[in-house]
């Protein structure tokens, strides 16, 4: 009888992903228990109301929810994944329950306060690739991918436009001519914007492109004070860029850090896992009392590195060998060697395909 059934049952974990407290199941009532030094007891041990399980079922419970803690005790170890969470975290990247990445932003419109908005992103490779593309369209060289530099030759079209606008007079036909269609380009360049700065920049533009108010005069020198707010704005945008550029470079170096490590985990779960095919149990030698209990502490030690495996795609792999791992102690436990072998063969399979 399951006494953890998934939906019902309840596994609470620390910040640090450790298991603290596991709520089995006994006739639609939840049952506590906690880890009180290096026991496992009930939580609601000394209350006079608790609900009675028989013994025979407690037993059995008991030995599930044991289970629980036994195998996820250093689910995460603190030194190490803790980083990781934490790390990520203040980059604004947080890791789902399922091995999914939340990757939070600002966004600014025009009229509107900033404000957080968040995107799912599938997995390490998708979310690197991501800062890979940002940080691409913040510093390229080239346009028109490369956002700074759009916005250097933008302002210094508008830079040149105030210095006409300040001597007017002594500007010839065909120079005027010629800013007005640099200008009538910047407005068309800026026409699906988004960012509050650059939106700010645009509409300025916009009523002096044709050199005439609204009452179809020329005004210079209210022009000219235009180019300057318009220079104003896009000076923020630029700052704007500047801070965020690298902010993101950091996110990506974590990300790339957080997928080596993971991928470090895999390979030395492999090793562990390696090592344990090689015992003697499994060519057919002797092997004494004790020596059962050493290799479960060995698959233990793998799982306790899987177990740090958290973020997709490696989270996939890593539970399926975990589901291999659980049937070989199943199966060491009842000495059926050669069964356990093949587990074990196969969860070393998986991790060496995935190297």
């Amino acid at each position: 009888m399951n006494y953890l059934p998934e939906g019902k049952s309840v596994v609470i974990r620390n910040k640090e992903n450790c298991v603290i407290k596991v709520a089995a199941i006994w006739q639609d009532q939840k049952i506590p228990f906690i880890m009180k030094g290096k026991k496992v007891i009930r939580e609601d041990y000394s209350n006079p109301n608790k609900p009675m399980v028989p013994n025979d079922h407690y037993i059995k419970m008991y030995r599930q929810v044991r289970a629980v803690f036994n195998e996820n005790k250093t689910r995460a170890k603190t030194e190490d994944l803790y980083w990781l969470v934490r790390d990520l975290d203040k980059c604004g990247v947080t890791i789902k329950g399922r091995g999914k990445l939340r990757i939070i932003r600002w966004d600014k419109k025009i009229g509107q306060k900033p404000k957080l908005v968040s995107q799912i992103v599938e997995d390490l490779e998708t979310a690197i690739r991501m800062q890979d593309h940002i940080i691409d369209c913040y510093r390229s060289t080239e346009e028109p991918c490369g956002e700074l530099s759009k916005l250097e030759s933008i302002e210094t079209v508008i830079t040149e436009a105030n210095q006409i606008l300040l001597n007017w007079n002594q500007t010839d036909a065909i120079e005027k001519e010629k800013l007005q269609k640099r200008l009538i380009e910047v407005v068309l360049r800026l026409e699906k914007c988004r960012n509050e700065f650059k939106i700010n920049t645009r509409n300025q533009i916009a009523q002096i492109s044709y050199f005439k108010d609204s009452l179809g005069r020329p005004n210079p020198g209210a022009f000219a004070a235009r180019t300057v707010t318009a220079l104003n704005e896009l000076t923020e945008r630029i700052k704007e860029i500047n801070i965020i550029g690298p902010h993101i470079a950091m996110r990506k170096e974590l990300l790339v850090l957080a997928d080596r490590w993971i991928k470090s985990n895999l390979n030395q779960a492999a090793g562990v896992i390696n090592l344990i095919t090689k015992h003697r149990v499994f060519k057919n030698g002797q092997i004494a009392k004790y020596e059962p209990k050493i290799i479960i502490q060995q698959i233990d030690r793998a799982n306790i590195l899987l177990n740090n495996v958290i973020v997709l795609p490696h989270y996939r792999l890593a539970r399926k060998v975990r589901a291999e791992l659980k049937e070989a102690k199943k199966l060491l436990k009842k000495k059926s060697y050669t069964a356990t072998l093949e587990k074990l063969k196969l969860a070393r399979t998986f991790l060496q395909q995935a190297a």
